[in-house]
């Protein structure tokens, strides 16, 4: 056709030699680069959001909630070997729930701002004591004493604790009257309910029960180690306003799940304790 540019296009001849270029195509990695920075700063900050927001880290110091938790602890002020909690509040608390308490109401401590528990009884809930025949003494003005607790009017069954048998201690006069130095109210009424003078020396043979229904606010927590620990049984049911959140996950010392969860988001800062 007129006008029309002819292009012309060597064939190479057959046998002769074709040079080949080599093209080589970016790697997985160079071509997504920028996806996999994306997802992992999501997946980074998605940590940080879950185990220092939405969740509270928290070390256990002390015995009270062994064995369940702080199995490896040796003494109440061991640091060392603890355990590591996450915590959040939750609308509503149920019996058998591990909670950690604002004990600043409750304990004359300053050096505990926070205990960690477990619930036994919730608002409605009648708990009785009934105080069971034993030897109570430790000595002239310690007593010990050995109880049941029902739960609206059944027995409880608590196969997280750590003793078979569980006791009440408390301070008395040397007439065998309820010491106010201890300024425990609710020991004080359940003692004072049942036995006004034990005397010096005695075994405890009258046996008896004390009950109380919590009120609508109100729960009752003890430690799972019951004979150490400082719990309602001492001060008496804890406020729901005062109870900081509901145990989430918990991490047993010597136990990785990412290292603690990196040691508790990486700094010492954020760690605090509970007893």
């Amino acid at each position: 056709m007129e006008n029309q540019e002819q292009t012309n296009i060597e064939v190479p001849a057959p046998g002769s030699e074709v040079e080949m270029i080599k093209v080589e195509s970016p790697s997985f990695f160079e071509r997504h680069f920028i996806h996999l920075l994306v997802v992992f700063a999501i997946g980074f900050l998605s940590f940080i959001f879950v185990f220092e927001i939405y969740l509270t880290p928290m070390y256990i110091v002390g015995k009270s909630m062994q064995p369940g938790i702080n199995a490896a602890a040796t003494s109440a002020t061991d640091k060392t070997h603890t355990d590591l909690i996450y915590y959040r509040p939750v609308n509503n608390y149920t019996n058998n729930d591990i909670v950690v308490v604002n004990s600043v109401n409750y304990l004359a401590s300053d050096e505990v701002s926070s205990i960690i528990k477990r619930v036994i009884a919730k608002p409605g809930d009648t708990i009785t004591f009934d105080l069971e025949e034993g030897t109570t003494y430790h000595s002239a003005t310690y007593i010990r004493i050995p109880y049941e607790i029902k739960l609206n009017g059944s027995t409880l069954t608590e196969s997280y604790l750590n003793e078979e048998n569980c006791y009440l201690y408390c301070s008395v006069t040397l007439a065998g009257e309820y010491d106010d130095s201890e300024d425990y109210t609710f020991l004080k009424a359940l003692y004072n309910s049942v036995k006004k003078v034990i005397p010096v020396g005695s075994t405890y043979t009258n046996a008896g029960e004390y009950s109380y229904t919590l009120a609508e606010d109100e729960y009752f927590i003890c430690g799972d180690n019951r004979n150490n620990s400082t719990d309602s049984r001492y001060f008496g049911p804890v406020k729901k306003q005062d109870i900081m959140g509901k145990v989430k996950i918990h991490v047993p010392y010597g136990s990785n799940l990412f290292v603690g969860i990196w040691k508790s988001i990486f700094s010492a800062k954020n760690i605090m304790y509970c007893e």
